[in-house]
């Protein structure tokens, strides 16, 4: 246990692959909303995960019924508001797995509530969380394609992530949803999917909290203790408007350049195998670079694979729809 006490290193892509044993970031198994007792129990005897994905929040242990006593960090996703799993028990899980000699399984925190991100964070390595194996933090952090504006402030949150656990790996990126320009109508007129607004949003912050570097200073970062130019940074996008967005071939160009440590996270619903997308679509140039983490699609999925498509039906109806009107009243 006296390998516990020690100060987590500053994990890059390289450390996070060389720790699986895997050749390629595509290859990363995840598991998703581990937020039970009985799914967690499943991730870390199953032998498949690498990493475990949890959502977490304030809310009430079942073991009070729920209801009453005060709020304590829970694994949970909206809009539950209580567990039978809190992140003390999920974090005293994992560390009991790794002592007693099983799989060194990483975990990423998905935070969904921002009062429960310091409570979290501060124990985190007390809590044995990140020090044989990665763990991930992860936010919405920034408003994106059709995205509501996030719960979360964005500098508040990076700077919490610095003070309380700057090894672990940032898993950062922006809220979505199907309205907007940049949603579903923008389809219409070519403004949907991540736009430059949204990546600069994103590269100011980082730097402004010295996470990256600013633009033209390569050397070391200041600021973040351990922290260079390596650190493991991870965007999520979704790989619906990541498709769309990659027909402007250099959308992500700047992201993934701002330092050797950045890199994506592919996740949703896709009719395409995200490692066979990566290896061959229009993302293929960022191969290497790209962590994989969707699921075969519902039927939004299935329109937006065939967004071209469903354009033009849209526009047709729209044109067709006041003369439909006419007919209708003659």
């Amino acid at each position: 246990m006296e390998g516990l006490k020690r100060e987590p290193e500053q994990a890059t892509l390289a450390s996070l692959l060389a720790h699986f044993g895997l050749e390629s970031p595509v290859n990363l198994v995840w598991s998703h909303a581990t937020n039970s007792h009985a799914l967690l129990k499943e991730s870390l005897e199953g032998g498949k995960v690498h990493m475990i994905e949890a959502d977490i929040l304030m809310g009430r242990h079942e073991t009070d019924g729920g209801e009453g006593g005060a709020e304590i960090p829970i694994m949970a996703h909206p809009p539950a508001t209580s567990s039978d799993l809190s992140f003390a028990e999920f974090a005293r899980s994992v560390r009991e797995q790794h002592a007693n000699g099983g799989r060194r399984i990483g975990v990423k925190l998905d935070f969904k509530d921002p009062k429960a991100v310091v409570p979290v964070l501060q124990n985190l390595t007390s809590e044995g969380v990140g020090e044989n194996s990665p763990v991930w933090v992860n936010a919405d952090i920034w408003q994106g394609p059709g995205g509501a504006v996030p719960k979360f402030n964005a500098m508040e949150f990076l700077a919490a992530c610095r003070k309380y656990c700057p090894y672990a790996s940032l898993s950062v990126g922006w809220t979505t949803g199907p309205g907007g320009l940049h949603g579903i109508p923008g389809a219409l007129i070519g403004t949907a999917g991540y736009r430059p607004k949204h990546i600069d949003v994103a590269l100011r912050d980082l730097r402004a909290a010295g996470i990256l570097p600013h633009e033209g200073n390569s050397s070391a970062i200041e600021g973040l203790d351990g922290r260079n130019e390596t650190t493991l940074i991870t965007f999520p996008v979704s790989v619906i408007y990541t498709r769309i967005s990659a027909k402007r071939t250099d959308t992500f160009d700047r992201l993934l350049s701002a330092s050797e440590g950045c890199t994506l996270t592919l996740w949703g619903e896709d009719t395409v195998s995200g490692s066979r997308y990566v290896e061959s679509g229009a993302m293929s140039k960022y191969k290497g670079k790209i962590f994989v983490d969707t699921k075969p699609p519902k039927f939004a999925g299935v329109l937006f694979e065939h967004q071209t498509t469903l354009s033009v039906v849209l526009f047709t109806a729209v044109l067709a729809i006041p003369v439909l009107v006419f007919i209708l009243q003659m």
